[in-house]
């Protein structure tokens, strides 16, 4: 047993004082002779023996009493077994600034109240080494910080669009390479969503949460998302922005929707959404003359403001063009009784005539079945690949060399004529926004004959869009460089007619590039744009957001870049791509959705998730700076036990009460 006051046991030199006021209080007993006292002398010394011990008894309950009473207010405690895996050294203090935390209570907001409660942590370890955590994860945290640096840093924290779950939280904490364990101080609301699927992943810390909790009643409207089925816009199209809404609450809520395109209001609607229940719809609008548009559907909300607005970035574009390599002397139907539009372009030529440099300038060139292709013809499209182009082969004029020089299966035989169980494999992204009703209803091509592709196929990364009833493929896309292959084992003739889905499937293949036809990218999260650019010297692409200029991670091949997406300095709204001063397209960044169900877990929920991970923990749930105060101070101090000795004090001193008022004989 260890003291806090120990100066206070001094006043165990008062037990003399009950003692004195003891032996002056004994009672001195005088004689008396009777004449015939046998029997009431008997009676008499009984008594007085009884008395002494009673007054012995007394005496060593005053004593106890006063005894009991000063190791009291010595705040007396019994040290905790010490544990190797739980050090000041190291101190780990994670700020939730993400934006569930601009909610309120009656001291401002919670990400204010966490960054007060991190200074005082700071100045109760003053000789720690400090990690400075938030929900934005730039690199900094993992150096470590004394005090002072650690509060210039804390005061640097300001409201993030980003949010980070505990999960992450404790990955990034196993790069620090931290040799003992730590305390963890976690300053968050305690919201549901960062919280789930939580695994420690063994890290040797203690979690100590600090739990914010707003005033009020929890609730917020969010756009879930917003997006466009149309896969190529043209000036003047009619383009459908879809959007997803969700309510988090428990009543119905009534909220005002728009459609802002550039800086103009483009539609409006009132809608009344159910709660959790996410209610969808679209607006319409006509597609501008300018090339790169600025989209954002917007919602009023009086509760948390980052997901009220959600933008995306479209491009329109001029025409699609067609490239038909036509074998005269085939039964190949020709291109052009598809592509009728005027908006698209279908040039067509013979294998003499092929122009092997200007490939590149077509969306997708068609190599129609020949007897054999002509040199040349294999690395010209190859390299239209490499800058955007997209080609269509079919059985009959490549060479297994030529077919193995572009990424492709080789075909077998033919050994099936007049194939009509063709199935379509819907859940490929290269349908979307294709179908709006069941694909059953959908009238299948019919082929004259098949020739089967090796199914080595799946190896080279390639995804079958059409197959045979039995799982054989028979369309098949792949990727490659900016563009796409598609090699399709059979084809439709002038005998056996066409399908409602031959020109679709023209038209989607001139288009797909696996990549969005609107550029939308989550804040949090990393994604890969190719963008069709020759690289030349030094120029490199750029990410300009308001006056911010950045350069993102980026790899150069040929005629493309790719460029990632994800740059920590950035913020929610549009975004230039821009290369030599010239931009090559717009992007819009949004948060991550997973803040906007602001529910939150209760203390003894959070304990049992910690529980169940087996970490090491000490929950405190706050709401002003008195209670971030008391919650320090009870980490720092120990276990006092000075309860259990005023108890002893209470029943000492009743058995005194008892025996001093019991009747003397």
């Amino acid at each position: 047993m260890d003291f806090i006051n120990p100066y206070m046991l001094w006043g165990l030199l008062g037990i003399s004082i009950p003692i004195a006021i003891h032996l002056l209080q004994l009672k001195r007993y005088k004689t008396l002779y009777f004449s015939d006292i046998r029997f009431l002398k008997e009676v008499q010394q009984s008594a007085k023996k009884q008395q002494r011990i009673q007054h012995w008894i007394i005496l060593l309950c005053r004593i106890i009493a006063w005894g009991s009473l000063t190791i009291a207010f010595a705040l007396p405690f019994f040290p905790k077994e010490s544990n190797p895996s739980i050090s000041t050294n190291d101190i780990l203090i994670y700020v939730d600034n993400s934006p569930s935390m601009s909610l309120k209570s009656g001291e401002g907001p919670l990400w204010s109240q966490a960054k007060q409660a991190a200074q005082q942590i700071v100045e109760n370890y003053p000789n720690a080494s400090f990690h400075i955590l938030t929900s934005t994860l730039d690199g900094s945290d993992a150096v470590p910080l004394n005090a002072t640096a650690a509060g210039r840093k804390i005061n640097e924290i300001t409201l993030s669009e980003n949010s980070i779950s505990w999960t992450d939280l404790a990955k990034r904490i196993s790069t620090y390479g931290l040799k003992d364990s730590a305390l963890f101080f976690v300053l968050t609301d305690g919201q549901s969503s960062a919280i789930e699927n939580f695994n420690t992943h063994n890290q040797p810390i203690k979690w100590i949460p600090y739990l914010f909790e707003p005033s009020g009643s929890i609730s917020n409207i969010s756009i879930d998302s917003a997006w466009i089925s149309t896969p190529v816009i043209l000036p003047g199209q009619s383009v459908d922005v879809h959007y997803s809404i969700h309510a988090f609450g428990e009543n119905p809520t009534q909220t005002q929707v728009e459609l802002w395109v550039g800086n103009e209001v483009r539609g409006t609607l009132s809608i009344e959404i159910e709660p959790h229940t996410p209610k969808t719809g679209k607006f319409s609008f006509s597609a501008p003359q300018q090339q790169h548009i600025p989209v954002e559907i917007r919602i009023k909300d009086e509760s948390v403001h980052f997901d009220d607005h959600y933008p995306i970035a479209i491009d329109t574009r001029k025409n699609l063009s067609f490239l038909d390599i036509r074998n005269p002397n085939g039964e190949f139907l020709p291109l052009e009784s598809y592509i009728s539009d005027s908006s698209s372009t279908v040039d067509v030529v013979s294998f003499q005539n092929i122009p092997f440099g200007s490939l590149s300038n077509y969306d997708l060139v068609v190599v129609e079945p020949t007897s054999q292709w002509p040199t040349g013809l294999a690395p010209s499209l190859s390299d239209a690949l490499e800058s955007g182009a997209s080609v269509l082969v079919f059985p009959s004029g490549p060479t297994n060399a030529e077919l193995q020089s572009l990424g492709l299966a080789p075909f077998y035989q033919s050994d099936t004529l007049k194939v009509r169980d063709i199935e379509i494999k819907s859940n490929d992204p290269f349908y979307s926004g294709v179908f709006y009703e069941s694909t059953d209803r959908v009238k299948m091509p019919a082929v004259s004959f098949e020739y089967q592709i090796d199914n080595q196929y799946v190896r080279l990364g390639a995804k079958s869009l059409l197959s045979r009833s039995n799982g054989a493929p028979s369309l098949i896309r792949y990727p490659s460089g900016i563009g796409q292959v598609y090699q399709w084992n059979a084809h439709p003739n002038k005998h056996y007619g066409t399908s409602d889905l031959y020109p679709v499937l023209l038209y989607q293949m001139a288009i797909f590039k696996e990549s969005k036809p609107w550029y939308s990218f989550d804040l949090d999260h990393s994604e890969w744009l190719r963008i069709p650019v020759a690289m030349r010297g030094d120029h490199i692409v750029e990410i300009v957001q308001d006056s911010l200029v950045s350069i993102p991670e980026q790899k150069v091949s040929g005629k493309y870049v790719d460029v990632n997406t994800k740059v920590d300095i950035l913020h929610s709204g549009m975004a230039e791509l821009k290369s030599e001063d010239e931009i090559l397209g717009l992007i819009a960044y949004h948060a991550n959705r997973r803040e906007s169900d602001v529910r939150r877990l209760s203390t003894n929920d959070i304990e049992s998730i910690l529980e169940t991970n087996s970490a090491d923990f000490t929950v405190f749930e706050v709401s002003n700076s008195s209670e971030i105060d008391t919650a320090i101070n009870e980490m720092n101090s120990p276990d006092s036990q000075s309860n259990l000795w005023i108890y002893l004090v209470i029943v000492v001193l009743l058995l005194e009460m008892i025996l001093w008022r019991r009747p003397k004989a």
